[in-house]
C-alpha cells in the first residue's frame, strides 16, 4: 500500500489472466477504480478495514480465525456495522503463529505473521500474503507498492492518518522485513520453485529481484 502504487496504470490489472491479492485498506482504492481484487487478506483488527471489502462477495477474503467473531465498523456512517466477520460473504480463516523461522515458513500448518514482542516484535501482513499465494498454487508473485519507506509526506497510496510514533513503528517493522523476513522468505522460496519479484525499483526491500511493472504484466 505504498505511495508508488499511484504511479502505475492499474487498469492493466483488468487484463485477462491477471489475478490480484490486495492487503488491508488498499483494496478500497482498487474498488474505486473499478478493479475487484480476487483475493484479500489482513492480520490486524477487522474493524480497521472498510465495509466495501467485507460486503463484496467477489473478493475471496482470508482472515485470522481469531477475528471471525469480531465486529466490523461502518466507515460511512461511522458506527458499528452490526455485522461480524463470519457473517460476511466469501470468508475463510487461517491460524497464525508469532515466531518466524524461514526453514519451516512454507511448510508449517499455521501462518507466520512476524514475531511476538518477546522475540523483538515486528508483525506484517506480507508474511501471510507470500505463503497464502504459494498455497493457492501461484509460483510467480509480482509485488506492487511494497515501498517500505514511510515518512510524513509519504504514508500510503490512500489518505490515512498516521502519528509520528505510528510512522516510527511502521519503519521499525519495515526494517525487520528488509533485513530478516524478506531475505529469509527469498531463500526459502528457492526450495519450492517460487519466484517473488518487486516491481518498485526504489523499494527498500531488495531481497527480491526487480522486474518492471510492464514486464510483469506481460
Amino acid at each position: 500500500n505504498g505511495p508508488s502504487l499511484n504511479d502505475l496504470d492499474l487498469n492493466q490489472l483488468k487484463r485477462p489472466g491477471v489475478m490480484t491479492l490486495s492487503i488491508n485498506n488498499g483494496a478500497s482504492t482498487l474498488l474505486q477504480k473499478g478493479i475487484t481484487p480476487d483475493f484479500w487478506t489482513c492480520v490486524d483488527q477487522p474493524s480497521r478495514f472498510v465495509k466495501q471489502i467485507w460486503n463484496n462477495p467477489k473478493i475471496q477474503k482470508f482472515v485470522p480465525i481469531a477475528s471471525m467473531d469480531k465486529p466490523l465498523w461502518d466507515n460511512e456512517s461511522w458506527k458499528d456495522l452490526g455485522k461480524k466477520v463470519h457473517e460476511c460473504p466469501n470468508v475463510l480463516g487461517y491460524r497464525r503463529n508469532d515466531k518466524f523461522a524461514e526453514h519451516r515458513y512454507f511448510t508449517e500448518y499455521t501462518f507466520n505473521w512476524g514475531n511476538h514482542k518477546d522475540s523483538g516484535g515486528g508483525r506484517t501482513v506480507l508474511l501471510v500474503t507470500w505463503k497464502l499465494l504459494f498455497l493457492l498454487g501461484f509460483r510467480k508473485i509480482y509485488m506492487l507498492g511494497v515501498d517500505l519507506d514511510m515518512h510524513e509526506d509519504g504514508k500510503y497510496h490512500f489518505d490515512e492518518g498516521r502519528t509520528k510514533s505510528s510512522i516510527n513503528g511502521n519503519n521499525s517493522t519495515y526494517a525487520r522485513i528488509i533485513n530478516e523476513y524478506g531475505p529469509g522468505v527469498q531463500r526459502a522460496s528457492e526450495k519450492f520453485g517460487l519466484k517473488i519479484y518487486n516491481c518498485n525499483p526504489a523499494s527498500k526491500l531488495t531481497a527480491f529481484d526487480y522486474i518492471s511493472y510492464e514486464d510483469a504484466i506481460k
